[in-house]
């Protein structure tokens, strides 16, 4: 499925998935334990993978914010997004 594709080192591009499902079906439960179980990166210490939870709404500031949130970073400037 899609964790093996994310996972697979053999992959020279980055890689992204989506969790889809009713409400209360387990998303987020899931996707906090595969992050959470994912090793860190040995050259770099980092983790393989970051989770991101796209509020209802969002606009490309807010999303590109969600992610350099994700990615532990601090926004470096501002975007031409509203």
């Amino acid at each position: 499925g899609g964790a093996n594709l994310l996972l697979d080192p053999g992959c020279r591009y980055p890689t992204m998935a989506t969790t889809v499902g009713p409400a209360g079906s387990g998303k987020t439960i899931s996707v906090q334990s595969f992050l959470r179980d994912l090793p860190l990166r040995d050259l770099t210490g980092l983790p393989a993978a970051v989770g991101v939870k796209v509020r209802p709404r969002s606009t490309p500031k807010t999303l590109t914010e969600d992610i350099v949130a994700a990615l532990e970073e601090k926004v470096k400037g501002t975007t031409s997004f509203k």
